[in-house]
């Protein structure tokens, strides 16, 4: 089985976009903004619609731009994450609260401190 994911890397200022997981498995966890891809949807459909439902947002379809395709394999099959990296403009944020908690604007230094305390975390389930 594979399952299929989307998600993007919203780039606005030199400032990544992150939302608040609203899902009871990762609930209040950071992520970039995406999801599952539905049915026979394209990647590029399938993180449009992500887009609109957990951000309330259309992109043009010129502004999704480059995007890299990751596997790995789960226990429940192969993974193939699709990532997309799109500059964007300011606009408003329409936060749908049964897909997401928030959003926030950060940093490559402020991602790089929240990756370390998640690194640390994880080290010390072990004992």
């Amino acid at each position: 089985m594979i399952i299929k994911i989307v998600d993007a890397i919203l780039v606005h200022n030199n400032r990544i976009l992150l939302v608040q997981q609203k899902n009871p498995r990762a609930y209040g966890s950071w992520s970039l903004p995406g999801g599952h891809v539905e049915g026979n949807e394209s990647p590029e459909e399938a993180i449009q619609r992500e887009l609109k439902e957990e951000l309330g947002i259309k992109l043009p379809n010129t502004a999704i731009g480059k995007h890299e395709h990751i596997e790995s394999k789960t226990d429940e099959g192969s993974l193939l994450v699709c990532t997309f990296t799109v500059y964007i403009k300011p606009q408003a944020y329409l936060v749908q609260e049964n897909e997401v908690v928030g959003f926030g604007w950060f940093t490559l230094d402020e991602l790089s401190k929240m990756s370390a305390k998640f690194t640390i975390a994880l080290d010390n389930q072990d004992g």
